[in-house]
């Protein structure tokens, strides 16, 4: 029987030449993934509401030799998510990779979410979402290829406390992930989604711990929930994201990848 090799393997620019846009791409999951994208090649075009994380970003990659730029973008708005790609593809040419990464949380009980919680989260989650996969696909369609990645979560396959609404969104970007891909399954554009569980270095469980007098109980709490024994990381998530973009997951299409040590699959 052949031995498995342990030996950590190397990729080496897999984006080369490559044009990405990432939404969210100024702080956590969205930040992670413009930096490994650009760290193998990527030509990496952030989108946010807020310039400061943006520049930030940008510097960051190209302090260490990658190539970036950012465009100010409010997803929830269908005509800023058609001008980021229109920018994008009048500059670069094409779309050969779109992130559908930025979304917001809400933690309250059902019976305290107001209706403007409702209409801010579902306009950025989940319209913000179908608007990004809507454009991307008009784009991929004309060029005859590309490759989207939507980043989800494991809340939109099980409940949580106090985060319903949270939840409810994130189901409906794996279901519309599922639904999108089928539609573009024969057109040479592969749509897929990372489910991440605990971020240890993400905004939700940060703000999800303020809830309680005792925080450090809280964590302890939290990661004994987790059969790996820890959280995940940001760059954890990003990497899942590279591979679903790849050409090494060609024949992947219409799935959702979970990325949470474990964690729903003892739930």
């Amino acid at each position: 029987m052949e031995k498995v090799s342990t030996e950590k393997r190397i990729y080496v620019e897999r984006f080369k030449d490559r044009i990405v846009i990432i939404t969210g791409g100024g702080t956590g999951i969205g930040k992670a993934c413009a930096k490994a994208f650009a760290s193998e090649g990527g030509t990496v075009i952030i989108a946010g509401r807020r310039e400061e994380p943006l520049m930030k970003t940008v510097k960051e990659i190209k302090d260490n030799g990658g190539k970036a730029d950012y465009i100010g973008t409010d997803i929830s708005k269908s005509k800023d998510v058609q001008n980021l790609i229109d920018k994008v593809v009048y500059e670069y040419g094409r779309l050969d990779v779109h992130v559908a990464n930025a979304s917001i949380h809400i933690l309250s009980p059902i019976e305290e979410t107001s209706d403007k919680d409702v209409d801010r989260l579902i306009d950025i989650n989940v319209k913000g979402s179908y608007y990004q996969l809507r454009q991307a696909v008009r784009q991929m369609l004309k060029q005859g290829y590309g490759s989207i990645v939507a980043i989800s979560s494991m809340s939109g396959m099980v409940g949580h406390k106090n985060v319903s609404l949270y939840c409810a969104s994130k189901a409906a970007i794996i279901n519309m992930v599922r639904a999108v891909s089928y539609d573009v399954s024969d057109k040479n554009i592969r749509v897929n989604a990372v489910c991440p569980g605990t971020i240890g270095d993400e905004g939700m469980l940060i703000q999800l711990a303020k809830q309680f007098p005792d925080q450090e109980e809280f964590y302890r709490n939290e990661i004994s929930k987790i059969p790996m024994g820890r959280t995940g990381t940001t760059e954890e998530v990003a990497r899942v994201a590279l591979f679903l973009a790849s050409d090494e997951a060609s024949f992947t299409n219409g799935s959702c990848y979970l990325c949470d040590g474990g964690m729903t699959a003892v739930r």
